[in-house]
C-alpha cells in the first residue's frame, strides 16, 4: 500500500482524531481485526433500574462479550463511568447489560441518569504483517479509555478475538500515547503498513509516538517452518532454508498462531531445508518464524532514550507480556544515511536512527549519537531547530514562483524545464506565501508544476520560494527526547 499522509488536521476533539487515524490505518493497509461496531443511542427512559437493561429502539444491538464505552448528553445511569471499558452481555435482538468484565456478571444500575447515552467502541484492534507481506502479522491495540486526554497504543503480540484479550503485550503499562484535547487540537499521520507515527499539537506542545514493524535495518536473518512441530528435545524442525544458520547462535521461534515466543539452539544442520533444535518448549504450527531477529514489531516508548520496545525480545517466553526494560535484540535506531534512495524511498519510511544500538547475540553496539544533515535530517537532537521545519533530500531545482498559481500549479516563468522532468517528485514552499508545504508532482510544462491527484495548495504560493527534489521531510519532536523527520509528498 502507498505511503500515507495527515498533516496538520485539526481535530475538535478526540474521537475526530481517532476516525481520521482509523481511516489512514486502513488506507496504509492494516486489517482490521475486532473492536469496531457502529454506536448506538439508548434514552434514559429506556434504562431500567430493575433489570440493569437498556433498550434499544433502533440499530443491532452488539454481540455479546464486545468491548464498548458509555457517553451521554447529561449525566450517566449510575453504576457507569465514562472512559472506561465495557462488555455487552445478556443481549437479545432489543435489549442488553453491561458487564466490567469479560463474561462477567452485569453491573447493577442504580439510576437512569439523564438525557441520551450513547454506547461505542472502546478499542480498535488492527494487525499488519509489513509492507511487503513479509514478516509476522502482529498487532495493535488502539483504545481512547482510562484517560480522557489520551490515545494509547499497545503493541501486542497476538490478539484473542474470542476472549476479547491481549496476548503477550510490549509489557504492561508500556505503549506509545499521544495527548489529545476536547477544546480542539492538530494531529499529523505517517506511514504504512511497516510503521506508523501519530503527533499531535496543543497550543504550542506537540507529543508523538511510533509503532510498527521496524523495518530490517539490520541483516537479521529468519525462515518459517514447513510443518508442524512438537515440543520436547532434539526436534527436527522443517524449514524453509537453514542457508546462514549456525551451531553457536541463539534464535528465537515466534509462533504465527499465538502459540508463543521461545529461545532455541540448533545441535545439527542436517540439510538445505532442515535443523535439530536442542529442545523446543512448546507446539508450533506450520508457519512460525525463526531467526536472530524474526520480529521487529513494537514502539517506542517516549522519553529521552527513545528505546525500542519489541514484542518478542530474545529472553521473552510463552504468551507472556515482554520483560521491562527488554529491548530484544536492538535498543535505539540504526543510522541508514548511507542508505541507496531508491531502496530507502520503498523501505525505510519514517526512518528513525537507532541511539546506541545493541545486539544481545554478540554484545557488540552498532552506532551511537543523534546523525544529522541539514539536508536530509533523520533523527536529530532538537536545539537550532524549528517545530515543523521542512527538509528535502537530493535537490533538483530551486527557484521564485511567478505568473498565476493556484491550488494544483506552481508557476515560474524563469524557468525552462524539459517536459515532465519532475512528474514523481516533490515541491517544498521554502518561503514567503504558503511556506512549509510540502506536495507531489504530478507532471510539469517548461515553467509549470502541477500537483499530483489529492494534492493541493492549502495557501496558493504567490512569489514564493520553492526546492523540487527527491523527497520531502517534516521535522517533529516532542517535549523529551530527540525529534524525527516525516517524510511528505510522496
Amino acid at each position: 500500500m502507498a505511503y500515507k499522509t495527515t498533516v496538520s488536521k485539526y481535530c475538535a476533539n478526540r474521537q475526530v482524531a481517532l476516525d481520521e487515524i482509523y481511516s489512514q490505518m486502513s488506507a496504509m493497509g492494516w486489517t482490521l481485526v475486532d473492536g469496531n461496531f457502529t454506536s448506538i443511542t439508548v434514552a434514559y427512559t429506556a434504562v431500567s433500574i430493575a433489570n440493569d437493561t437498556f433498550t434499544v429502539s433502533s440499530g443491532s444491538v452488539p454481540a455479546d462479550a464486545t468491548p464498548c464505552q458509555i457517553t451521554s448528553t447529561g449525566t450517566l445511569p449510575g453504576g457507569l463511568a465514562i472512559n472506561k471499558r465495557y462488555y455487552v452481555v445478556s443481549g437479545t435482538d432489543t435489549t442488553f447489560k453491561l458487564s466490567a468484565t469479560y463474561n462477567g456478571a452485569a453491573i447493577n444500575i442504580t439510576t437512569q441518569g439523564t438525557g441520551n447515552h450513547t454506547i461505542k467502541e472502546a478499542l480498535r484492534i488492527y494487525k499488519s504483517n509489513g509492507e511487503n507481506s513479509d514478516k509476522i502479522y502482529e498487532y495493535i491495540f488502539v483504545n481512547a479509555f482510562s484517560v480522557a486526554t489520551t490515545i494509547y497504543f499497545w503493541p501486542i503480540y497476538y490478539w484473542n478475538t474470542t476472549t476479547k484479550s491481549i496476548v503477550g503485550q510490549v509489557y504492561t503499562g508500556i505503549g506509545p500515547d499521544v495527548t489529545t484535547s476536547e477544546s480542539g487540537f492538530y494531529l499529523w499521520v505517517y506511514g504504512n503498513k511497516d510503521l506508523v507515527l501519530v503527533a499531535t499539537r496543543i497550543g504550542s506542545t506537540y507529543d508523538k509516538m511510533i509503532f510498527g514493524h521496524m523495518n530490517k535495518t539490520l541483516n537479521t536473518l529468519v525462515t518459517t517452518t514447513t510443518s508442524n512441530i512438537e515440543s520436547g528435545t532434539g526436534v527436527p524442525v522443517a524449514v524453509a532454508s537453514t542457508v546462514g544458520f549456525d551451531l553457536t547462535t541463539s534464535y528465537q521461534i515466534i509462533g504465527a498462531n499465538g502459540e508463543g515466543r521461545d529461545q532455541i539452539n540448533l545441535n545439527s544442520i542436517d540439510s538445505p531445508t532442515q535443523f535439530t533444535a536442542t529442545s523446543i518448549a512448546r507446539s508450533y504450527a506450520s508457519g512460525a518464524y525463526i531467526g536472530v531477529c524474526p520480529s521487529t514489531f513494537g514502539c517506542i516508548n517516549g522519553g529521552a532514550t527513545q528505546n525500542w520496545y519489541f514484542t518478542c525480545p530474545l529472553t521473552v517466553v510463552g504468551t507472556s507480556d515482554a520483560a521491562a526494560n527488554s529491548y530484544g535484540l536492538i535498543t535505539g535506531c540504526k543510522d541508514i544515511l548511507g542508505v541507496d534512495p531508491d531502496y530507502r524511498s520503498n523501505r525505510y519510511l519514517l526512518q528513525p536512527i537507532w541511539l546506541n544500538s545493541y545486539m544481545e547475540n554478540n554484545n557488540t553496539y552498532i552506532s551511537t549519537g543523534y546523525p544529522y544533515n541539514d539536508a536530509y535530517l533523520l533523527y536529530s537532537p532538537t536545539t537550532g531547530l524549528t517545530q515543523e521545519d521542512t527538509f528535502s533530500f537530493n535537490i533538483l531545482s530551486t527557484g521564485v514562483s511567478t505568473g498565476t498559481n493556484d491550488a494544483t500549479t506552481l508557476n515560474d516563468t524563469s524557468q525552462t524545464w524539459v517536459t515532465n522532468t519532475y512528474a514523481g517528485k516533490v515541491v517544498i514552499i521554502t518561503g514567503g506565501i504558503g511556506v512549509g508545504q510540502i506536495k507531489k508532482i504530478a507532471s510539469n510544462t517548461n515553467t509549470a508544476l502541477t500537483l499530483d491527484t489529492g494534492w493541493i495548495f492549502e495557501v496558493v504560493p504567490t512569489t514564493s520560494t520553492y526546492v523540487i527534489c527527491e523527497e520531502g521531510y517534516r521535522y517533529l519532536f516532542s517535549t523529551t527526547g530527540p525529534g524525527i523527520a516525516c517524510r511528505e509528498g510522496c
